[in-house]
């Protein structure tokens, strides 16, 4: 997704913000006792069978499930880096950024508020993934790259949302 840069932030109650991780964007297509990690164009992340496993099993879920988000591994404090997701130095884990189905009900139609809500209920206590922090702006761009996604809009397609991409100029 292109970045648009701006000298100073927008803050808008249509607009829902989230910190960019530094990782592989993935999809986690879970099924009753499995779980697998896909990228966009749709080749497993095979080397990540064990994050994936411990997904399927920490999530347990009944019917197929599948989960957008990045898979990262963060330093001691919890900050993504992408040196340490490449060459195998840290624990990974996979952070959520939107649910698209749920126990095999299509959820794209759905507003993104509500599918963030859903995806927040389906994974409390669940220690290998996480949900992607939604911030406020308030006017002031505090973080080097944000998404900004429309809270209220539909999921157009798995590869494109209502979003755009903020980077704080210096």
């Amino acid at each position: 997704m292109p970045l648009r840069r701006r000298r100073d932030a927008f803050d808008h109650a249509d607009w829902l913000f989230e910190l960019k991780y530094d990782g592989f964007r993935a999809l986690a297509v879970i099924q009753p006792g499995r779980a697998e990690l896909i990228s966009r164009n749709g080749h497993p992340f095979a080397s990540y069978a064990d994050l994936a496993s411990a997904i399927a099993t920490d999530l347990n879920m009944t019917g197929r499930t599948v989960l957008d988000g990045e898979i990262v591994c963060l330093d001691r404090r919890g900050r993504p880096q992408f040196k340490d997701l490449l060459f195998r130095r840290g624990q990974p884990c996979y952070f959520t950024f939107d649910l698209l189905m749920l126990d095999g009900k299509d959820q794209c139609n759905e507003r993104l508020i509500d599918r963030k809500q859903e995806l927040r209920r389906l994974l409390t206590r669940v220690p290998t993934t996480s949900c992607a922090e939604i911030r406020r702006l308030r006017g002031q761009l505090r973080y080097s790259t944000l998404s900004a996604h429309l809270q209220n809009g539909p999921r157009r397609s798995c590869r494109k949302a209502q979003t755009c991409s903020l980077r704080r100029q210096p």
